[in-house]
Formats: C-alpha cells, sequence, structure tokens
C-alpha cells in the first residue's frame, strides 16, 4: 500500500492538493482526493486542451473558485476507477482587456461523474 499525506502538485496553470492511497497489492486500487481553490480561473485553464490555452490567457480573471475530486477503484485489466469531480466559481469576473468587455458577478457549479460504464455531466449558472 502506498499513501500519501496532502501534498501539492502543480499542473500547468493550477494548483492543487492531492492525498490518499494506491493498493499496489489489490489490483492497483487507487483512493485519491484532489482539491484546488484559488481567485482565478487558472485552475480551469490547467484542464483545458492546449489549443485553447492562449485564448483563455486573455481573460483577467478573479473570483472563488474551486475543483474537488475523488478518484476510487481499481485500475488493472483495462478498468477504470469511478471519479467524481465538484466545481465551480463565485463572486467572480472576466474581461478581456483589448475590447473592454466585462462580466461582473458570474457564478456557476458543475459536476462530472464517471462509473463503470456511465458518464454524467451538469453545469448551472449561479
Amino acid at each position: 500500500m502506498l499513501a500519501f499525506e496532502p501534498s501539492g502538485i502543480t499542473m500547468e496553470h493550477g494548483d492543487f492538493e492531492l492525498e490518499g492511497s494506491i493498493d499496489t497489492r489489490n489490483e492497483m486500487t487507487v483512493d485519491i482526493s484532489v482539491k484546488g481553490t484559488k481567485p482565478s480561473f487558472d485552475m480551469f485553464i490547467a484542464f483545458a486542451p492546449t489549443e485553447i490555452i492562449p485564448v483563455l490567457e486573455r481573460y483577467e480573471n478573479a473570483g472563488n473558485i474551486y475543483f474537488n475530486a475523488t478518484v476510487k477503484g481499481p485500475t488493472t485489466n483495462g478498468r477504470q476507477p469511478y471519479l467524481e469531480a465538484n466545481f465551480g466559481a463565485s463572486e467572480a469576473f472576466l474581461e478581456n482587456t483589448q475590447v473592454a468587455k466585462r462580466i461582473d458577478k458570474m457564478g456557476f457549479s458543475g459536476f462530472l461523474r464517471k462509473t463503470k460504464s456511465f458518464f454524467s455531466y451538469n453545469l448551472q449558472p449561479k
């Protein structure tokens, strides 16, 4: 069993905290939580396709941004573990300084879930 204490990781523009375990003797079963909070959308940019990152970087932004995910289950023999992610923003803004356009008081929440054979997601404005 490989267990790890809360540890920081930087992925592209996002900083995340990882904690959990990997059971190397039991089908490489993972039990990992990922948490991220940041005062900008940089955390979400970390998950964007590389070709749109330059477009997203044009925008000034800030707000209360969060991302929390759990990954659990065996990973051997082609199996994919259960994944659940909750994310959102409140009291946020986006501003394109090149054209002087700004969206204020923006907020949203969403989730993403993947089970063995089912994938669901939702995104709601706040």
